[in-house]
């Protein structure tokens, strides 16, 4: 997954066991947190695609229209 692998061993080396527990860790996070960012960006992407290909659906966030108005129903 990465580019060039980390040196895990002369990091183990050069600062000790427990900085190296935490470049350890920080890599499998990083590596882990591609899984939620794949699934934000295809979210994005259909919601993008759905409001491209039908621009009249309705939005959550912008108020409904009213279904009738007084100014407007025939007496």
């Amino acid at each position: 997954m990465y580019a060039h692998e980390q040196p895990i061993e002369d990091i183990r080396e050069y600062f000790g066991e427990e900085i190296t527990l935490f470049f350890v860790w920080f890599g499998y996070l990083c590596t882990m947190l591609w899984i939620p960012a794949g699934v934000g960006v295809w979210v994005f992407a259909m919601q993008v695609f759905s409001r491209a290909f039908s621009p009249l659906l309705s939005s959550p966030l912008l108020p409904s229209p009213p279904l009738s108005s007084p100014l407007s129903s025939p007496l």
